[in-house]
């Protein structure tokens, strides 16, 4: 749901709770708090996705390079340079393939001699990029970097500053960083943090997925699906990836996916260079990206409207006023302008059926009106729209945040009354419509799925680079939730339409009555429409995909905003356009906004009023963070700089002083927030600030406007729909009549605005909704970097800085800008905020005002449950995940083949090698443990980070920490990384890659890896990385430990033999390339 106001994730809230509780521990520091405290410093890279290739006949930037720099083409060609040009503080290089690289970083001096010609180009601190320009000269680096975000947060920008001292650095840095159009991969962190178990980490050798997946896309495959064929590597992968980091290393860790904007550069008087580039997000495109553009014409766009027919000439018949008819409606008028003009025209002749001989039979204007003998033949009709290989993208999200996104154009959408036709209309007002022909509509949701299909921007795989985040297969349970008050109606059928419940339907007012708002003839086709617009159960929320836009009005929109100099209009202002129009039309009570999603890339729609659900859904606790002070052994606070902004916009003026007193709702505004806040306080010189109407009332009429009620039943009984007009009222001339009228429509326009006001004016006085509005005050803060945070995400602060007129724990803050800062001395992270309203029927936790002093929670060991937020499971709801084949015990090492296991046990995800002591009866410290099933969860160690522990076994009844077998008892046995046993493990399992194929497993050479100690060390914590990329998540689950064979430990092979590798080989664990 697109809720406005949740809280963080729970790994973030966990990470504000363990920063702030190691600051409060004030008198008792530990180790583990004076190095976090103290040593911990950022870091920050800068990667390219640029390859140089070499175009024939064509002088091209490699053959520039390699004539002006006298660099080798081994040196320049495909991704090599990117691979030995990664920015950091200085520059670095990404080592080894296929998944097991690592960081390395150059130092010393560089030299002109190596063992390939790519070393001397890329190596050394000083002497980087060749010696014959300026001798030793520093290698490049980045100096600091900026990520801001606009436009409410639709978008990021990021500014980057990097610095090198020879031409040549200037000129691979040109080539790879500073190319307008292609993409950069910007990360940053800190080296040391807390995660959220108190345990100090190190981000050691700066791997990170993204950065792998950049030089090696690879296809990913759906751990849920395991089956499925795995999608083709897109830019959805990298935002994953990033993502999935940011939640690992628990908002300790940041990264930005952009495209290269603008760059800069200067030369400097000491001969060295300052450049910058500038980077935008993936969303810019969505800014970016036109609405009135025509596609090549396709005679099967869509399944109702193939072969377009030319009707809708001027037809030059008289209106029944006698003037003539001189244009044509805008749908007609503009039907081959652009491409969504040409679907939307489709569609609008599709509702003219069929002929008896199959023809189309389509729609053309007459002159017919109410009581001729035409009228009254054709019936109001919904109809479903059908779109051939619809691009499904489906983005989903677990309660930690972590994304997936999956997609697929194989199926046809269907969309299920997506289309609507009103027929026996009189429009006076709209070109070419006074007539009977039917007015047409089409859902919100069937236009951003005709826009999805056809006019964003798309990958060669035909995949959208973002999408809308609409459940587009099933939109009558679409939670692109709006407000909703009872007596909702469309005030102008020429731009939306809703199916109409009664007045206050549901909730009695002190008379009792139920509903004001009288049938028509337009409801039996709108109630068809109900349940997919009203959630079920739920009178206070509408669905915004399910309003019905007048296909005439989308074509006016289209024709008639405003376009930039190049005479484009842009997809936002088009949206934009299109929701204000009909939210007017509603009643005004909406209020929402585009916002770009930087981790999903979808297009979701905020609805910034304050919702009411049923049954409301929670999804977990807000966080508190302390903005000042410590609280000796309790909290501390991160906060670095704090700034609080207690002034009021103009906008809010007026409202306010009509607020200043005890009932604030009035016809013209509602003001009931302000008249909460202010509640017992009375102006002493003027109490009562009214409008102009209520100077003229009565005593008797003052006190019968004090009733609300009676209030909204004379606007409805009174204006909106007056016994005394000849139509019957406003509302039953327009919904009973179809007597369409400028002026009609118009007045009823501005009447509703002022009924729904009242109305939810009525809902809030009497608890049924929250006060739209309240006295604001902006506070920013800057803290120690940190990444997780999302706008218009909302959190807590204590009470040490605020006035107490806000009361204890009365106030939340939503984030509407969050920027970060970082150089090589620290990282910032900006929050600039709004204040609301404490939700009075919010579902989420709030923790204790102010924070109660509490022992700091201790620092676990080897012999503590660890975890994350992700409860244990029970014993008998556990799955087997793991399988554990033993293939050789020599006496000095087991090695094994660990298969990981999907949610139905039996499909292998993917496979690891593994190195344990070798069997010696289960005796503690120097065996392996015994064969059988076990049971596993999710850990922290403070030697060895996250990792797997295994707390019991079938064996020994499951008792905790106690593993039996043999007679003996073992505990504290790990999942953790090891390049191999001896010397590293002591009952453990250590997982690799693949098996060491150097020394055929004797001497050093033994374990996993390729090469003792590095990078079989590193391989082996990637490897283990694999496995709680799958199941850390998960909690607990069940382990099978088993010899090869289904013999007892002396049935293994004691030699890495050919039958021994041969196994490895059909399980792809040898041979081993990496180097």
């Amino acid at each position: 749901m697109n809720i406005l106001g949740q809280p963080f994730s729970p790994w973030v809230t966990n990470q504000i709770k363990t920063r702030q509780t190691s600051l409060g521990n004030s008198t008792n520091l530990t180790d583990t708090n004076l190095l976090y405290q103290n040593t911990k410093t950022p870091w920050l890279r800068l990667a390219s996705s640029v390859d140089i290739t070499k175009v024939k006949g064509v002088n091209s930037n490699l053959d520039k390079l390699i004539r002006n720099t006298g660099i080798n083409e081994a040196a320049l060609t495909g991704n090599v340079p990117a691979k030995n040009f990664i920015l950091q503080g200085g520059s670095s290089r990404l080592i080894g393939e296929g998944g097991v690289e690592s960081v390395g970083f150059n130092a010393g001096l560089g030299s002109n001699k190596g063992k390939d010609l790519i070393t001397p180009v890329y190596s050394g601190a000083y002497g980087w990029g060749g010696l014959e320009e300026r001798g030793y000269a520093p290698m490049p680096g980045l100096v600091g970097a900026k990520v801001e975000y606009y436009k409410n947060g639709a978008l990021s920008k990021a500014t980057v500053k990097m610095k090198c001292f020879t031409r040549n650095q200037l000129a691979l840095m040109d080539v790879l960083y500073m190319r307008p159009g292609y993409n950069l991969l910007l990360e940053f962190g800190w080296s040391q943090y807390l995660d959220n178990f108190g345990v100090l980490q190190t981000f050691d050798n700066f791997l990170s997925p993204a950065l792998s997946f950049l030089f090696s896309p690879k296809a990913i495959k759906d751990p849920d699906n395991p089956g499925a064929a795995a999608s083709p590597p897109n830019h959805f992968d990298v935002l994953n990836l990033i993502q999935s980091e940011r939640i690992a290393r628990v908002g300790n860790y940041e990264g930005v996916f952009g495209k290269i904007t603008n760059y800069s550069w200067k030369f400097n008087t000491d001969g060295s260079y300052d450049c910058s580039v500038n980077l935008i997000g993936m969303g810019d495109m969505m800014e970016s990206l036109k609405v009135n553009i025509k596609l090549p014409s396709k005679d099967d766009v869509l399944s109702p409207g193939k072969g377009l027919s030319k009707v809708g000439a001027k037809s030059g018949k008289a209106r029944s006023d006698g003037s003539k008819i001189e244009e044509e409606q805008p749908i007609i008028a503009n039907k081959e302008e652009t491409t969504l003009n040409k679907l939307l025209y489709e569609l609008y002749q599709s509702v003219g059926g069929t002929t008896n001989s199959g023809k189309k039979k389509y729609i053309h204007p007459t002159n017919q009106i109410p009581g001729s003998e035409e009228f009254g033949k054709n019936k109001d009709t919904l109809s479903e729209i059908s779109i051939p290989s619809f691009p499904y993208v489906e983005t989903s999200t677990d309660k930690n945040g972590k994304t997936k996104t999956t997609f697929d154009k194989s199926v046809d959408l269907d969309i299920e009354a997506g289309l609507m036709a009103i027929y026996n209309t009189q429009v006076t007002f709209l070109p070419g419509s006074n007539n009977i022909a039917p007015q047409v509509y089409i859902t919100f949701g069937s236009l951003l799925a005709l826009i999805q299909k056809y006019l964003l921007i798309y990958n060669k795989e035909g995949c959208p680079l973002f999408s809308f985040d609409v459940d587009f297969g099933n939109m009558g349970e679409d939670e692109n939730y709006i407000v909703n008050t009872c007596g909702r109606f469309s005030s102008n059928p020429l731009v939306c339409l809703i199916p109409t419940k009664g007045v206050l339907g549901g909730i009695a007012g002190p008379d009792g009555k139920d509903g004001l708002i009288a049938r028509t003839s337009m409801d039996p086709v709108l109630d068809a429409t109900m349940d997919r617009f009203y959630p079920r159960g739920n009178k206070f929320l509408a669905r915004l995909v399910n309003v019905y836009l007048n296909i005439n009005s989308i074509a006016s929109i289209l024709s008639t905003s405003e376009r930039d100099e190049e005479g484009s209009l842009s997809l936002l202002s088009f949206l934009n356009n299109i929701i204000k129009s009909f939210t007017k039309c509603l009643g005004g009570i909406n209020s929402i906004t585009i916002k770009i999603d930087e981790v999903t890339q979808q297009i979701k729609f905020i609805e910034n009023a304050p919702q009411r659900f049923t049954t409301p859904p929670s999804t977990g606790e807000y966080a508190r963070i302390n903005t000042f002070g410590v609280k000796s052994n309790s909290e501390g606070s991160f906060v670095r700089n704090l700034s609080i902004d207690g002034s009021i916009s103009p906008e809010f003026a007026s409202m306010i002083t009509i607020g200043a007193q005890a009932n604030g709702n009035t016809v013209s505004s509602n003001a009931t927030g302000f008249s909460t806040y202010n509640s017992g306080l009375i102006d002493r010189v003027v109490p009562d600030k009214l409008n102009a109407g209520s100077l003229t009332q009565t005593p008797e009429e003052k006190e019968k406007k004090a009733k609300e009620e009676v209030t909204i039943e004379e606007l409805w009984y009174d204006q909106i729909n007056s016994v005394k007009s000849i139509y019957g009222g406003l509302y039953n001339s327009i919904y009973e009549k179809r007597m369409w009228i400028e002026e009609d429509v118009s007045a009823l326009t501005e009447l509703n605005c002022q009924f729904q006001s009242l109305i939810s004016g009525w809902l809030v006085e009497n608890k049924h909704l929250q006060a739209p509005a309240f006295l604001p005050f902006n506070l920013s803060i800057d803290i120690e970097g940190m990444s997780g945070m999302r706008l218009y995400e909302k959190f807590l602060i204590d009470n040490t800085v605020l006035p107490p007129s806000y009361g204890n724990d009365d106030v939340d803050l939503l984030i509407k800008t969050l920027n970060h800062t970082v150089d090589t001395g620290d990282w910032l992270t900006q929050i600039d905020t709004q204040s609301t309203p404490k939700r009075q029927m919010d579902p989420n936790a709030r923790p204790s005002t102010p924070p109660q002093t509490q022992t700091p929670k201790p620092i676990p060991t080897d012999y503590e449950v660890g975890g994350d937020s992700s409860p244990m499971l029970q014993k008998e709801d556990e799955l087997l995940r793991l399988r554990l084949t033993r293939i050789m015990d020599d006496a000095t090492q087991t090695l094994g083949i660990m298969e990981v296991l999907g949610e139905d046990e039996q499909t292998v995800l993917f496979t690891l090698a593994t190195s344990e002591l070798p069997w010696r009866g289960n005796q503690n410290s120097v065996s392996s443990i015994p064969t059988g099933r076990y049971r596993v969860r999710n850990h922290v160690s403070p030697k060895h980070g996250r990792c797997f522990w295994l707390i019991g076994n079938e064996a020994g009844g499951y008792k905790f920490n106690k593993l039996v077998g043999n007679g003996y008892t073992r505990s504290s046995v790990l999942i953790h990384r090891a390049p191999k046993a001896p010397g590293w493990l002591e009952g453990c399992i250590a997982p690799g890659l693949k098996f060491n194929d150097r020394g055929s497993q004797v001497g050093r050479q033994q374990g996993t890896g390729q090469n003792y100690l590095e990078p079989a060390k590193a391989q082996s914590q990637l490897a283990v990385n694999k496995i709680l990329d799958k199941l850390y998540s998960v909690g607990s689950f069940k382990f099978d430990i088993v010899n090869q064979g289904g013999g007892g430990p002396d049935s293994l092979p004691p030699l890495f033999s050919q039958e021994v590798q041969n196994l490895a080989i059909n399980k792809n664990l040898l041979p081993n390339p990496y180097v």
